[in-house]
């Protein structure tokens, strides 16, 4: 039995259940006598009371084998086998919380509706924040933070994972607003809002899975977060201002389908976007829509654009192509402000009629003449 075990992180509930059951089936084919130790791995942490009881145990069944034993060489290795039980047992209550499982270190209630007890959530010791129940969830905001995400917080109390579960509708405003240990999330097919400011400055989150049923994002939602991709579900028809500014790490994005706008500052400064396919049906890019994605090579816009807002493609200094669905003289329609977007197109090959990266026209602003026709 001599160095089975060998550190403490190498102990698992799992592996000290079947050590001592190898130990107790030793002790039964030596002796012949058996007892009941494992029943006691099912205590809630072996710590405090079950700490005693367990060495109590251990006592007695010490007692009651040395008891039955007839000569000194049985009594002694007896002695040697449950002296390393109870050892043993003292080394566990010295492990940390989590090789016995995860515990709940918060919970409280999170909802929207009446009394806020529509939905509740709990906190455990790994980091994982569960809420569930019915409805709306509650909106925080800056100055009125979650309950989950106050300041100061011990360790203990961090958020490193989020579960939705099935029932909740929405996400409120503010609601993980810079829980930056924040890595992964599991969102409810029931939601059908994400609000404002709900995952901003959520850095170290890299992924997320919007689901299908969600019809509005609001401003700033995914503002200043990790996102290095997203794929916007097309049940989405709503999408605010700002929702990814300044995430410096996302490269690829998906749009949705039914929108109508692009709104203002939806990407400044995404600074590792390459490319960007806007929907058909758009009627608008907004203000400062695109500002400093200097990594941005190319755009997609459709004939339904009617308007490209003031410095909507300011310091898109790489941006080099324009794929525009409409004709020559629909493009000379579209009002465009501002000497800035001027600055950036002036360099830019627009090429009409097309529908992506495939060349049909292709139309050089600089010399205000088609410069190749395929």
């Amino acid at each position: 039995l001599k160095g089975t075990i060998k550190t403490r992180e190498a102990v698992t509930i799992c592996g000290f259940s079947h050590f001592l059951s190898a130990v107790i089936r030793i002790v039964k084919n030596r002796s012949g006598i058996s007892y009941k130790l494992t029943k006691m791995l099912f205590l809630s942490g072996i710590s405090g009371s079950g700490t005693l009881i367990l060495i109590q145990y251990v006592v007695f069944c010490r007692y009651g084998v040395l008891k039955r034993e007839k000569t000194q060489e049985d009594r002694d290795m007896k002695k040697r086998v449950i002296s390393l039980l109870l050892a043993l047992v003292l080394a566990a209550t010295l492990l940390p919380v989590q090789v016995w499982g995860a515990t709940v270190v918060d919970s409280g209630y999170c909802g929207g509706e009446g009394d806020g007890k529509n939905l509740t959530w709990t906190l455990d010791s790994d980091g994982v924040l569960t809420i569930s129940g019915k409805g709306k969830m509650k909106n925080y905001s800056s100055n009125n933070r979650s309950p989950w995400n106050l300041l100061n917080k011990p360790a203990d109390r961090i958020v490193k994972q989020v579960v939705i579960s099935s029932g909740v509708t929405t996400i409120g405003n503010a609601a993980f607003r810079n829980c930056d240990s924040l890595t992964d999330t599991v969102l409810a097919d029931s939601i059908t809002s994400i609000g404002e400011d709900a995952f901003f400055g959520c850095t170290s989150l890299s992924d997320i899975a919007i689901p299908d049923n969600v019809t509005s994002i609001m401003k700033l939602a995914f503002s200043s977060t990790g996102l290095t991709s997203i794929i916007i579900p097309d049940s989405v028809t709503f999408l605010g201002d700002s929702v990814f500014f300044c995430c410096y790490n996302l490269s690829n994005v998906k749009l949705p389908a039914n929108i109508t706008t692009i709104g203002k500052t939806l990407f400044w400064e995404c600074m590792t976007l390459t490319s960007v396919v806007i929907p058909s049906g758009v009627t608008s890019i907004g203000e400062s829509a695109f500002v400093n994605c200097y990594e941005l090579s190319n755009i997609t816009i459709p004939s339904s654009i009617s308007s490209i807002g003031r410095r909507a493609l300011s310091g898109c200094y790489k941006l080099t192509d324009i794929y525009y669905a409409g004709s020559e003289s629909q493009w000379k329609a579209v009002q465009i402000s501002g000497w800035e977007n001027a600055s950036t197109l002036s360099s830019t090959n627009i090429h009409y009629n097309c529908n992506g990266p495939e060349d049909l026209t292709i139309y050089h602003a600089a010399t205000d003449e088609l410069a190749l026709t395929v």
